[in-house]
């Protein structure tokens, strides 16, 4: 399966949690043929910046770069663990590209613009499956942070996702949803593959071979 990744700035951690990413390199190593690109969020550090900023009562412009920034510090984290099998330097999304080594991008160059929303217009692109790698780990009935009964919904159509996301994406500088509406906007007009899936190694390595996995599905 050839896909673009997208990585939850969560998933990376802050501080940045070295052992996954040392297992992710394994998995990348194992799989690098079929990565076209990894786009990484900002996560926990963007949202800890942010919110000191908006204590000076910045506008929201402001914020976003803040958050595009972190998502740079992050992807260099990223790179860093991916050594010898990324290029050399992380990339603002401009437009896509092609290289010999996998791209690792940290966000757009626009405000406003999420880094599910880049990794969407990837795939789109490059014919490309979409892998979000969340904290979560899919989508829920409900918030799974929230409420400890919350059920993983393991296939979703796209108008039936649109609807659950829609509800919990506010537009609003730093905030967190498996994918915004703006990205299902993409993978839905290209019938793109999605697949919304946690931290666990293995559990990528089975998606990425086509066997069992665990996560959620999105289709047409």
């Amino acid at each position: 399966m050839r896909a673009v990744i997208s990585l939850g700035g969560s998933v990376v951690g802050f501080p940045p949690d070295v052992e996954w990413l040392k297992a992710f390199r394994s998995f990348v190593e194992e799989f690098k043929e079929d990565i076209v690109a990894i786009v990484v969020g900002g996560g926990p550090l963007a949202r800890q910046m942010m919110s000191v900023a908006a204590r000076f009562g910045v506008t929201k412009d402001v914020l976003d770069e803040i958050g595009i920034a972190t998502t740079m510090l992050n992807a260099w984290i990223v790179r860093s663990a991916l050594d010898g099998l990324v290029l050399d330097r992380p990339l603002h999304f401009s437009g896509p590209m092609r290289t010999s080594l996998i791209p690792v991008f940290g966000g757009s160059v626009l405000p406003g613009i999420t880094t599910d929303f880049v990794a969407a217009l990837l795939a789109e692109h490059h014919g490309a499956a979409f892998v979000n790698i969340t904290r979560v780990g899919g989508i829920y009935d409900k918030d799974p942070d929230r409420f400890p009964d919350a059920k993983l919904i393991k296939k979703l159509s796209y108008e039936e996702a649109e609807k659950l996301v829609f509800s919990s994406d506010r537009r609003e500088p730093g905030t967190h949803f498996p994918v915004d509406v703006a990205a299902f906007s993409i993978l839905r007009r290209s019938n793109i593959k999605a697949y919304i899936v946690g931290k666990d190694i293995e559990n990528l390595r089975r998606l990425f071979r086509g066997e069992g996995w665990t996560g959620t599905e999105l289709t047409p």
